[in-house]
């Protein structure tokens, strides 16, 4: 007997169509996406640092015991430190900045702006500290400015290379 049935299923040639259709929307994909990655570093940097900022700052309120964030701007990290018994710092958290993503500077309260080597900023147990502006620059020169105020502890984050506006209102 003869089958009137055509075979079920897809050919060669029609397979291979379609993975050079999906190879080639792959490829523009992902070339597209790779222009976006310098800026969603930098940002994603910039809210790393907002969140230890409040982690050190909820840390000194609640332990009722001396925080500091340790800058590192040779090195791009950041550390959460809290006071032990015996009145050393020890880290609670360790923090490098995103790849490509720098410290331009960082302006502290009453003090000169640091560009190069390292710097503390102290938390009190009521959870004040210095006021202090975070200059990031990436690979791209794509900048942002984080504003921390001295007594609430809010991080502002800003685009591009911010004047130290709220320092001055102080």
């Amino acid at each position: 007997m003869y089958s009137s049935k055509k075979p079920k299923g897809f050919t060669l040639i029609e397979l291979m169509v379609v993975m050079v259709i999906i190879g080639s929307i792959l490829g523009i994909v992902t070339t597209n996406l790779d222009s976006l990655t310098p800026s969603s570093r930098i940002s994603a940097s910039a809210r790393e640092i907002s969140s230890s900022i409040q982690l050190a700052m909820s840390n000194a309120i609640i332990t009722g015991t001396p925080t500091a964030i340790y800058y590192d701007l040779d090195k791009n990290y950041h550390q959460v430190r809290t006071k032990n018994q015996k009145g050393e710092y020890e880290n609670l958290s360790l923090t490098y900045l995103l790849r490509g993503v720098t410290y331009q500077d960082i302006d502290v309260m009453e003090e000169k702006k640091h560009k190069d080597g390292w710097l503390q900023v102290e938390i009190s147990p009521l959870g004040t500290m210095a006021g202090h502006v975070i200059h990031l620059i990436n690979e791209e020169g794509i900048q942002i400015t984080l504003e921390v105020n001295p007594l609430s502890g809010i991080v502002e984050i800003k685009k591009g290379y911010a004047p130290v506006s709220f320092l001055k209102r102080l």
